[in-house]
């Protein structure tokens, strides 16, 4: 009721104020144990997050946590594949082959807490290294009623209130299925020489499997060099990959549109 929305807020408040304690994602060994947490919700897009988290956790020892959030009020209205039941039966059947160590949570939340809050706080909750959400266009306040509507600013929020690092999805990516050569992947990243742009090229590197591209890129701005402090100029940005990581980062230059 009232006080368990009261105490609910307060718990996710003291998450929300330890925001600096985000997760680092560092190269991964075959010793690591990663958890991924991909929020599911009946859709195609859902569904292909899960795909992609699945493709992502290839360590013996990652674990994939499904998390389905629902209220209560809502069940009348959700299409029958976007029930709770039917949700938790559909991704244990999905499961029930993957050598990987798994965990479905179908969660009711609380009164006055929305979906993507809820994920949000059971992602830090649960101490999850990356949460994967899919990308949805669906903004009308019907198919909120209707389909649950989980993962459309589910994007937006989960970046800005999730400790974790997060992956959105789109419903175009190719996923990797054989991990040969031929199914080999080009991942891109831009550096800017901040932090969160290092952490971006980190999580990047984490996960390239041998056959894959990494590139690495810096839009450069040729008449802003003299004003950016020393860390986000060109020249620093190129020596720190080169000597920390070994990359070469590549230069793209930013024409002006001006006449």
């Amino acid at each position: 009721g009232a006080q368990e929305a009261m105490d609910y807020d307060f718990e996710y408040k003291v998450l929300a104020a330890a925001r600096t304690n985000r997760t680092t994602v560092h190269p991964k060994s075959l010793c690591d144990k990663r958890i991924y947490m991909v929020a599911v919700d009946g859709s195609r897009g859902a569904h292909h997050a899960f795909k992609c988290a699945l493709a992502m956790a290839t360590g013996p020892f990652d674990k994939i946590v499904v998390i389905h959030s629902f209220s209560a009020k809502q069940l009348a209205f959700l299409a029958t594949e976007r029930q709770p039941d039917n949700i938790r039966m559909r991704y244990r059947a999905e499961l029930s082959d993957s050598p990987l160590d798994n965990a479905i949570m179908i969660e009711e939340r609380p009164d006055g807490v929305t979906t993507k809050e809820h994920v949000c706080f059971l992602a830090n909750a649960n101490k999850v290294d990356l949460l994967v959400v899919g990308f949805t266009q669906e903004h009308s306040s019907r198919d909120h009623a209707r389909n649950g509507h989980i993962l459309g600013s589910m994007v937006d929020l989960s970046m800005r209130r999730a400790f974790c690092t997060t992956v959105i999805v789109k419903p175009t990516s190719v996923l990797r299925q054989n991990f040969g050569a031929s199914d080999s992947q080009h991942c891109l990243v831009f550096v800017d020489g901040t932090d969160e742009a290092e952490e971006a090229y980190r999580v990047a590197d984490s996960h390239v499997c041998a056959g894959d591209r990494l590139t690495v890129l810096h839009l450069l701005d040729v008449h802003q060099q003299p004003y950016l402090p020393t860390t986000k100029q060109w020249v620093h940005i190129r020596e720190h990959y080169r000597t920390e990581y070994g990359v070469a980062v590549q230069q793209v230059v930013k024409v002006s549109c001006e006449m």
